[in-house]
């Protein structure tokens, strides 16, 4: 059986009927499981054995890989501190390769135990790029609270941090037609410029094998708002490897010499089924969290992105999966829907939550005419014991990865000297949290530009980021384009070395259409991009000029009547709506304006630094952070800034595979 069914087998179950809706996110509170009853084999918390407890399910640590939540609100608080870090000395197998590095763990708050747990360090293989500013508990008040951590810009030095939250998400999700089967919806976000956000609008991606893009997103800290750019990131089976959180006893792990060595890893392609969001926390969660209480503090299936309710979140990683196997299996989404609907309503089969019983259970498995018994009390169809294996041994793993020819990683025996380097890191990066708490902490004091921020700080104040001892550049030479599909189309496309070029920059972004932000009252906060945003009708999108960095408007009847802009890169055009055309009238400042004759755009000429455009039926002037709006054809445009140009709605790729061929990527 190959990897990549074996990523989906867990879920080829009868079909049970979907339950009660899915519950939003509700404020931390103790969390009972009174209504389920334990699964078959006992999930009883055993004794721990030598001062731990290894655990088949928790937060997953938030480097390897985290939601991308719309609206950030400050994360997990508790009124206890976190005890001291455990000293960790990373295991003596590692995947090879030089851009992998040890990140070290940091406890985390379970509300079940009402204690904290440990989330074990891993091996990571580093995204191209980033370097790795880590997460830290804030004590505020009495109360802990946890800050995210995040993978910064490498070329970054000096990070923007915004005192004023952004305004709750524009995002409705993804229109309801891909232009091919290999693009993926990137949702958009908030930007700030100046003294205030604009809205960047989602855009398509096409899908890359072996690659995840991540989107921009902002994150919480005390001292404000963090923007972290999109990035690509390797996909969830190329990662690294992660390995089991635990329970410790305190009387153990702070003798005088003690260390932790991990020893028993994560089977990604088992878990991966079971993954579920927190977007409060900013992790991934792992293994058995059906119960439907767990919905009530936020813990939902990875599948279930919410656009339009509750605490909004996106995963990356579930879009690539869906998207990945939309040609080789096409039922891949909803079969992991399926999967977890199975396991919510059938407490019986859930996996076990601790290693000692995942291999009680394990070892008291009888094959009987194809069926699995439990215990002699339970029947499951599925004789597959590798499925219910989460955690393993890491010999038993690297051993089993070696033999794999189509493995995702190979792994390297290292010495006790170079592990003990290795470890030296995880300090290192410790240090760096360290130096988060005092830079996030301080707020200037010297009154500055306020935006729409009250008070006396400045809206946005650029700091110095830490040092990070884990960091990786981006490879010179990508040599892949984000906006083509690879040769053969996506499934059996080989993976590339280094990750494509970033869809962001050098107008590389799919068409896309504007949408117009909104602040307070009915006015707008205006687009970040090429286009001012415009009014649906009748399932069409109608797209107004280009305005800029500031372009402004007011909503009227559900219409976009957009007036004349200001700012850095010129005016935009004005315009009215009349009979579900837009009329546009001339333009004024740096921007050309332009007449629109028989629902077709006639371009003037552009005056100042920004060149007018011209072109077919739609026309839009450049933007700085964005696509050209509607069906562009033949667009070109003068000057010192372009806009660009597109053709079609399918940005040019190719969708040549078939389903059935060999899934060289295999998730």
């Amino acid at each position: 059986m190959t990897s990549s069914r074996v990523f989906y087998r867990l879920f080829q179950w009868s079909v049970v009927p979907v339950g009660a809706a899915l519950l939003g996110l509700a404020s931390m509170q103790p969390l009972s499981l009174a209504q389920d009853t334990p699964p078959a084999g006992g999930n009883d918390a055993p004794a721990m054995e030598n001062g731990q407890q290894v655990l088949t399910r928790g937060p997953v640590h938030e480097a390897f890989g985290q939601p991308t939540v719309f609206n950030p609100k400050p994360g997990l608080a508790i009124t206890k501190k976190p005890p001291q870090p455990v000293e960790e000395l990373p295991p003596d197998e590692k995947p090879e390769g030089d851009n992998v590095s040890w990140i070290g763990g940091y406890w985390s708050w379970d509300e079940e135990k009402n204690d904290f747990m440990w989330i074990s360090g891993f091996w990571r293989v580093l995204p191209p790029g980033r370097q790795w500013m880590p997460g830290y508990w804030s004590d505020n008040a009495g109360q802990s609270a946890w800050v995210s951590g995040y993978w910064a810009n490498a070329a970054t030095q000096e990070q923007e941090v915004v005192d004023q939250a952004p305004p709750d998400s524009l995002e409705q999700g993804a229109p309801p037609t891909a232009p091919t089967q290999e693009h993926i919806w990137a949702p958009g976000c908030w930007i700030y410029r100046d003294t205030r956000y604009l809205w960047r609008p989602g855009y398509w991606v096409v899908n890359q094998p072996g690659w995840c893009w991540v989107p921009a997103t902002y994150n919480w800290t005390p001292g404000g708002y963090i923007y972290v750019d999109g990035y690509w990131d390797h996909s969830v089976r190329r990662r690294g490897v992660l390995f089991a959180p635990c329970y410790f006893d305190s009387a153990v792990i702070y003798r005088p010499g003690y260390y932790y060595r991990p020893s028993v890893c994560l089977d990604i392609e088992v878990i991966t089924p079971h993954f579920f969001c927190r977007p409060s926390y900013g992790h991934y969660y792992f293994g058995d969290y059906y119960a439907t209480s767990y919905l009530s503090v936020g813990i939902t299936p990875w599948f279930n992105f919410t656009y339009a309710r509750g605490s909004r979140f996106y995963s990356s990683d579930f879009s690539y999966y869906e998207c990945h196997y939309r040609r080789s299996n096409p039922r891949w989404g909803i079969e992991v829907r399926l999967g977890y609907e199975r396991y919510r309503d059938n407490v019986a089969i859930r996996p076990a939550r601790t290693y000692v019983n995942q291999q009680t259970v394990i070892n008291n498995i009888t094959i009987n005419n194809n069926k699995t018994v439990v215990n002699n009390k339970t029947t499951i169809i599925n004789n597959n014991t590798n499925n219910l294996a989460l955690a393993k041994p890491i010999k038993t793993y690297t051993a089993a990865q070696a033999k794999n020819p189509d493995a995702a990683m190979k792994f390297e025996k290292i010495n006790d000297t170079k592990a003990r380097e290795f470890g030296k890191t995880a300090t290192e990066v410790r240090k760096v949290g360290q130096e988060r708490v005092a830079i996030e902490r301080t707020r200037p004091t010297v009154p500055g530009k306020t935006g729409t921020t009250a008070g006396g700080s400045t809206a946005m104040r650029s700091v110095t980021l830490p040092k990070s001892p884990i960091v990786s550049r981006m490879p010179t030479t990508p040599n892949v384009d984000a906006t083509k599909a690879p040769t053969g189309g996506n499934v059996g496309g080989q993976v590339k070395r280094n990750p494509p070029p970033i869809p962001e920059k050098g107008n590389r972004l799919p068409p896309v259409t504007g949408i117009a932000g909104t602040g307070a009252g009915n006015k707008t906060t205006g687009t970040v991009g090429g286009n001012t945003g415009g009014t649906t009708s009748g399932g069409k999108t109608m797209t107004g000029p280009g305005s800029g960095t500031v372009g402004g408007g007011t909503v009227s009847g559900g219409k976009t009547t957009t007036g004349p802009g200001s700012g850095t890169v010129g005016g935009s055009t004005g315009g009215t709506s009349s009979g579900g055309k837009t009329v546009t009238g001339p333009g004024s400042g740096t921007v050309g304006g332009g007449t629109s004759t028989g629902g077709k755009t006639t371009t003037g000429p552009g005056s100042g630094t920004v060149g007018g455009s011209t072109g077919g039926k739609t026309s839009s002037g450049p933007g700085t952070l964005g696509g050209t709006g509607g069906k562009t054809s033949g667009s070109t445009s003068s000057g010192t800034k372009s806009g660009g140009t597109s053709s079609g709605s399918k940005s040019g790729s190719s969708s040549s595979s078939s389903g059935g061929k060999k899934d060289k990527d295999k998730p």
